[in-house]
């Protein structure tokens, strides 16, 4: 007895694809997702990250909106990679974790990075004080077949809102 499965093997395959290119059209500009931040403790940034024709691929919310509240309270932001652990990591500069890179005014710090990050993880404090928008890097790797760790960057931006 035979069992015919290629119709299930092109509907998943056509599934990845169209998986594959809303993540294509995502990191191209052509959608934009948006995740809000209420005061609480804590704001959650979920990372997706996959391999696509030998290409790294990141996927985030293109904003994270926070709410800039009065008195002003302290957001813990928290990045999460999610990948398998042996194919990426957040990137390393001189053995220190730089996972999420704020780019933000020197001369006002809004941000403050946590002592917590790693490989999975990266961790900035919001000070949330004052509206603005607070451009960012993600900085995640892939480790190619041969071994070496391959830059997959993503830039997406922090908006605090009154």
């Amino acid at each position: 007895m035979r069992t015919d499965v290629s119709g299930v093997v092109k509907v998943g395959l056509t599934m990845a694809a169209v998986a594959l290119t809303g993540c294509a059209q995502h990191l191209m500009g052509k959608s934009t997702t948006i995740q809000s931040c209420d005061a609480s403790a804590r704001c959650e940034i979920q990372v997706d990250a996959m391999v696509s024709a030998g290409n790294c691929v990141l996927a985030a919310p293109d904003v994270i909106e926070v709410q800039v509240t009065r008195p002003a309270r302290e957001v813990r932001m928290r990045w999460t990679l999610n990948a398998p652990h042996s194919q990426f990591r957040f990137k390393r500069k001189h053995g220190v974790h730089n996972g999420i890179l704020i780019l933000d005014n020197p001369d006002d710090p809004q941000f403050s990075d946590e002592p917590d990050s790693d490989d999975r993880q990266a961790s900035w404090k919001n000070q949330a004080t004052a509206p603005g928008t607070f451009p960012y890097k993600i900085n995640a790797q892939y480790r190619s077949s041969a071994g070496r760790w391959t830059d997959c960057p993503f830039d997406p931006v922090i908006v605090n809102r009154e």
